[in-house]
């Protein structure tokens, strides 16, 4: 400890109180704009010091079964964002979910830091240990001890902090604009894939060997002879188109059910979860081109086997995201991932003589599409595709050489946007960690 510093509690240095809620809550929420603010975990943000405003309000008479704050109070998430501290910019009142503190004798804005630090949120950590839902209460945040430095060295050291992470801020906001800018980029590449733009050098040089249209028709030729006469075949529908799409010479328009083999809705059912087991997909592991598998969840091996009854999938087919809010997605099952379907989303599985899943997939990603699927569900309180639709979304359907070609190149700059993506990433990890190490650094009296 520094010299002339000493240690306290935030029970010496604050009035600590907790949250109440008015029951049943719904009988008190009122949209009259002179009701009191209601301050909820989703008004406040992980990157935001203040509170200036509220989603809803409760009726006054809600006011003696909760709690009162003020502008310059802290408030202290008890339960979700664990231990995040905010500042007051307005007045309103707090469930059981917030604690409060009120009139701290010390600097506000060094509370807020040192409320912000690993040297507090590592108390908290330890103090709600063992209990099944982390959450604090009164008497464990009273008894968290901080550095107490005299009043002009706090002041030194929050001048110190604020301009230190004035500047990390603006590098993080940067960091953040070129991630956003790459992945951008990346996708824009979608539309150039889909509209010849990607590859029209490519036709330049080799020309138009290859025509779609009659590699079309004689498949969808194959497919009747091999299928009539067996009471299993149903003619395609074919793509509808309700305003011109302009696509190379060569190129002709498919439907999705003209150019898969399969397409199946996934079970229209809750998994069953288990800590253990077979991967089961949700469409929070959607992104645009691939699967994001950093948090993941199982099902059982019994699970597995009543969610795979209408068809196993397998690495190459394409999965689409049809409901809710992650809505018009798509993207691929990587090379040696057994998994399943969870809910909202549809499984394609190509025809190889007709088109790679690499490209469908870029299709079913590109503006092309998405403004189908805008048009489809504009308007509605819960979005959703109907799979009638969507086998018939409109797909331009190159050569198979030249969606190889397109494959190629989309290859290639999904590397490039890969490897600036974990530059950015890096980047930001780094700031974060800084962040940290100068609180670290304040606390213990080495800025």
């Amino acid at each position: 400890m520094k010299k002339g510093w000493q240690t306290k509690t935030l029970g010496e240095i604050c009035e600590i109180e907790r949250g109440g809620s008015p029951r049943p809550i719904q009988n008190f929420i009122t949209t009259d704009p002179n009701g009191i603010n209601w301050i909820k975990i989703g008004d406040a943000t992980a990157s935001e010091k203040y509170i200036y405003k509220t989603e809803e309000k409760i009726r006054p008479e809600g006011v003696k079964r909760s709690r009162m704050v003020y502008k310059g109070d802290f408030i202290l998430s008890n339960s979700m964002s664990f231990g995040r501290p905010y500042i007051m910019k307005t007045t309103g009142c707090i469930h059981d979910g917030w604690l409060v503190l009120h009139q701290p004798k010390v600097d506000p804005d060094y509370l807020y830091y040192v409320l912000s630090s690993n040297l507090v949120f590592n108390q908290f950590d330890q103090l709600a240990a063992g209990s099944t839902v982390r959450n604090l209460n009164i008497g464990l945040a009273k008894s968290v001890e901080i550095p107490y430095p005299p009043l002009p060295e706090q002041q030194r050291i929050v001048g110190i902090l604020d301009e230190a992470f004035e500047g990390i801020a603006t590098a993080k906001a940067n960091a953040e604009k070129n991630l956003h800018n790459a992945r951008a980029l990346f996708e824009s590449y979608f539309d150039s894939a889909v509209t010849g733009k990607l590859t029209q050098e490519w036709r330049r040089k080799h020309g138009n060997t290859e025509n779609a249209s009659a590699g079309l028709a004689v498949r969808l030729a194959e497919r009747r002879k091999q299928w009539t006469g067996t009471g299993k075949y149903r003619e395609p529908d074919s793509p509808i188109v309700l305003k011109p799409i302009d696509i190379p010479k060569g190129w002709v328009l498919a439907s999705p059910e003209q150019i898969t083999t399969h397409i199946v809705d996934c079970p229209h059912s809750t998994p069953k979860w288990a800590e253990s087991g077979v991967l089961c997909l949700r469409t929070t592991n959607f992104k645009p081109g691939f699967l994001d598998l950093e948090s993941v969840r199982f099902v059982s091996q019994q699970t597995y086997k009543e969610r795979i009854m209408r068809l196993e999938p397998k690495p190459g087919d394409v999965l689409y995201s049809r409901e809710g809010g992650i809505l018009g997605v798509a993207c691929m099952i990587p090379e040696q991932l057994k998994t399943c379907l969870g809910q909202r989303m549809m499984l394609f599985r190509t025809d190889p003589a007709l088109v790679l899943p690499e490209y469908f997939t870029a299709v079913l990603n590109s503006t092309l599409v998405l403004s189908e699927v805008i048009r489809l569900t504009s308007g509605a309180a819960s979005p959703h595709l109907n799979i009638c639709d969507i086998r018939t979304f409109p797909i331009p359907l190159p050569p198979i050489t030249e969606q190889r070609q397109i494959v190629s190149k989309l290859d290639a700059i999904t590397t490039e946007t890969q490897r600036l993506e974990s530059i950015y990433q890096h980047k930001l990890a780094a700031l974060d960690e800084l962040k940290k190490s100068l609180l670290h650094q304040a606390f213990n009296g080495k800025l």
